[in-house]
């Protein structure tokens, strides 16, 4: 279910349209999720008008994730019409004790700028008329309720415009996904403690606790970067940065500081902290970190140290178990619109992979011997060509991946920032034993119009995944671009 950032909670939710199409499980009957699905409130209050909204964009996006969301939401609207027509108290039970009823269409034509096609006045409407007394007698209050006041009722949203409404109207909101997870932390060393982390390299909950009293514990797999005024950390060997082993139950010093393959005598260096936990993250062997979460600016090197990883582990390490590359790329139209782009389904999807193959292309000329430097691009074209056609490297949109199972795989997952949080279940739920799926993106970015920074696929995996010992979530400071002085003042600025 989705995450609401409550201050206090609220035993009744009129849920904005945007929530339910993003969210459709908010409403979901089916007993086999009802332990995924969290009652954050005691009764979920429907408008009616819904309905009708639900069957026009269903239509009008009928290719679309969010159009396949409305078929669901529909159904799930209709089963609680249908358990609320069964039960003489007039609504429908979740399995998890939460229930759903459907409040009638509101008119009101003394609304500011009213517009009887509106869904966000729509949810404005019923929740102001439900605090009427005309309102208050539509909703059963059960035996462990209490009557629909002010403190108890809120609007669930994450659009920013429909909250800011809600608001100035005088109704409490309950936001979704509101925070991101970064996975890391600056902290600074006491001068008395330096000795335990310099010296013994260790550092258990209850010496972090000690520490440091007001911060709270430390996740699995999560990041500290220390600083000391005592000891001078040299920033290029990474001493001063640890990760909480759940295996160890301590935070222990960073295992590996460089990307490296097999034999092969070069190596791909991290130049900055974030660079350095991404690296050892993807360095960890598959079965102890299978899911590598990753978000950070442009320019920060995700795809690089991606693409980098992904070739070493694959072809120069022959004892990795992990023999291909499989790129699920950005897909802005998310399936939609791509039918204009030549070639077969993969070339369609390679076409909106080229940060991933531009990136591959600077690995695989960098193999070469400075004598074999002279016409290294075309020798690294052909090289990559030829991985392409044997199978080594393939492409696949996100409306192909259903049902697919990616066995010894480096699989990586781009720009996912602009993917739903239905849909980011679904990509790395592919990912098949001896693999290791790799999950990037930059949440300013996103250019699908239903999503925002802080509800989306990638904001949405990190928050959920945080607490798992398996997964490793990594992000990069601004002040972290190192592919120009340009992309740097990008970052920072624009």
């Amino acid at each position: 279910m989705a995450n609401l950032e409550q201050k206090t909670y609220h035993d009744y939710l009129v849920p904005g349209l945007d929530a339910l199409i993003s969210e459709p499980n908010l409403i979901e009957m089916d007993p086999e999720d009802s332990d995924k699905i969290e009652a954050k409130c005691k009764r979920m209050l429907i408008p009616e008008f819904y309905i009708d909204q639900l069957k026009v964009f269903g239509r009008e996006h009928d290719y679309t994730a969010r159009g396949k969301n409305s078929t669901i939401l529909m159904s799930n609207i209709n089963q609680i019409i249908a358990m609320s027509r069964a039960n003489e108290n007039g609504y429908a039970t979740f399995y998890n004790g939460m229930e759903a009823q459907v409040i009638p269409y509101r008119f009101d034509p003394t609304f500011p700028r009213f517009d009887p096609e509106s869904s966000t006045q729509q949810t404005i409407l019923t929740a102001r008329y439900l605090l009427t007394e005309e309102g208050r007698k539509t909703v059963t209050v059960g035996f462990n309720q209490k009557r629909i006041s002010r403190d108890s009722l809120a609007v669930l949203t994450g659009d920013p415009s429909l909250s800011a409404k809600t608001m100035m109207n005088n109704i409490d909101v309950a936001f979704i996904s509101n925070e991101t997870y970064t996975g890391r932390r600056k902290l600074r060393l006491p001068y008395e403690a330096s000795s335990l982390w310099c010296s013994n390299h260790r550092i258990t909950p209850r010496d972090f606790a000690d520490l440091f009293p007001g911060e709270p514990p430390l996740k699995p797999q999560e990041f500290v970067e220390f600083e000391s005024e005592f000891y001078q950390m040299n920033d290029k060997s990474f001493r001063n940065i640890g990760r909480m082993d759940p295996k160890e139950n301590a935070l222990i010093p960073l295992k590996y500081r460089d990307i490296h393959g097999g034999e092969n005598p070069k190596k791909i260096h991290p130049r900055n902290a974030g660079q350095a936990m991404m690296v050892e993250a993807l360095m960890m062997p598959w079965d102890e970190a299978p899911i590598v979460v990753v978000l950070g600016a442009l320019g920060t090197g995700k795809t690089y140290l991606s693409a980098g990883f992904a070739y070493y582990t694959c072809f120069l390490d022959e004892k990795a178990p992990e023999e291909r590359i499989f790129v699920c790329p950005h897909d802005p139209a998310l399936g939609a619109d791509t039918g204009f782009l030549p070639g077969d389904a993969t070339a369609k999807a390679r076409a909106n992979a080229m940060s991933f193959e531009d990136n591959m292309l600077e690995i695989i000329q960098k193999q070469y011997s400075d004598k074999e430097k002279l016409g290294s691009f075309g020798k690294a074209k052909k090289d990559f060509e030829d991985k392409i056609k044997d199978g080594l490297i393939q492409y696949d949109s996100i409306v192909r991946m259903g049902g697919r199972t990616l066995p010894n795989t480096v699989y990586v997952i781009d720009e996912a920032q602009d993917t739903e949080r239905y849909q980011i279940k679904q990509l790395v739920g592919r990912t098949g034993d001896w693999s290791k799926v790799i999950v990037a993106g930059d949440p300013t970015q996103v250019t699908n119009r239903h999503l925002t920074p802080n509800n989306n696929g990638l904001v949405h995996a990190a928050a959920k995944l945080a607490n798992h010992p398996n997964v490793i979530v990594v992000s990069f400071t601004v002040d972290e671009v190192t592919r120009s002085l340009a992309a740097r003042i990008a970052a920072q600025y624009l």
